[in-house]
């Protein structure tokens, strides 16, 4: 393998690895909110917990790539 080969694949890994951070980032950030605004509403652990496992589901990974792409 040559050396620029390796500093592509390196430059990939990166980019991939970037990219995944900001996905679980993005993950974690609608489940905390989402946990935190149910709890604060009155619903128990499992309630607050449920909603917060649906903002997961329903996050919008498009935007977050997008702008994750645009801050680069």
């Amino acid at each position: 393998m040559s050396n620029e080969t390796s500093h592509k694949e390196n430059a990939i890994h990166e980019q991939l690895w970037q990219l995944a951070t900001v996905v679980r980032d993005g993950c974690f950030s609608a489940a905390v909110t989402a946990y935190e605004d149910a709890s604060t509403d009155g619903l128990c652990h499992d309630g607050a917990w449920e909603c917060a496992l649906e903002a997961m589901r329903g996050l919008d990974f498009e935007s977050i790539i997008t702008q994750a792409l645009a801050e680069r």
